[in-house]
């Protein structure tokens, strides 16, 4: 049998052992994912969390860039997992063209593509954007103080990290996935051997909304450091005039 025919074959309407251990794996997961994304909030307002979680002292603005980081990729890890949860639970439902492997096998092929971007720009853009953060909080040091002590200072800045969810590109995402997956399976003819009702309305609006929250974690995670990008000709500005000092 090959792998096609092994992801279009339908499986009677029973998870299986594997699927039920993906399941579950899958619900530990979201409860990481979760953590993740409430993270950022529990240093930023309580110092006894900022002293086990932040080895140094970091500037306002590049905390809001981790933080983005830890809140982007934990709402991805649960709404991966979340999707995936549902694609699996969706056998059971009985309907010819949810019971087959397809809608799982397509939200597995995605993982590599969400995680392979994460690490390509925490390897990547991450440091460059972080470098850029610390410069703007350093020039910010020098700014005459406020009223406020140093410390409160600091610690009201740290709370004023807002991460935008649904940005942009994870809009256009949503809705360039729903609409490809939605023709992908009208015009895709799947094998004689399903049932012939497996383009029915229930899979394809299944399906499609599934491919939509895909398609919104690409947006997501192609979102990441937006807000510091348009600083990076900052960064190499500061960097010729050093050089030019240094000569």
């Amino acid at each position: 049998m090959n792998f096609w025919a092994y992801v279009t074959t339908p499986t009677n309407g029973h998870l299986g052992p594997v699927a039920g251990l993906v399941i579950a794996l899958s619900l530990l997961a979201i409860v990481g994912g979760v953590w993740l994304v409430i993270l950022p909030g529990l240093i930023s307002s309580s110092p006894r969390w900022r002293a086990v979680l932040v080895r140094k002292e970091i500037g306002p603005k590049e905390f809001a860039l981790r933080a983005e980081l830890l809140m982007k990729v934990g709402v991805g890890i649960s709404v991966w997992c979340s999707v995936l949860i549902v694609s699996l639970l969706l056998r059971l439902v009985g309907t010819p063209g949810l019971i087959t492997r397809w809608l799982p096998s397509f939200v597995l092929l995605t993982l590599p593509l969400l995680v392979g971007y994460v690490i390509v720009y925490r390897l990547l853009f991450y440091p460059r954007y972080r470098e850029v953060c610390r410069r703007v909080d350093g020039q910010k040091t020098y700014e005459p103080a406020s009223k406020q002590s140093s410390k409160k200072a600091k610690t009201d800045e740290l709370r004023k990290h807002k991460v935008v969810l649904l940005p942009t590109k994870a809009i256009i995402g949503f809705v360039l996935a729903f609409i490809v997956y939605y023709i992908a399976t009208t015009a895709v003819s799947l094998p004689t051997s399903l049932p012939a009702s497996n383009h029915d309305h229930l899979w394809h609006q299944t399906g499609t909304i599934l491919a939509g929250f895909l398609g919104y974690l690409m947006g997501l995670a192609l979102s990441l450091g937006d807000d510091v990008r348009p600083l990076v000709p900052f960064l190499q500005t500061r960097r010729k005039e050093s050089m030019s000092s240094r000569q």
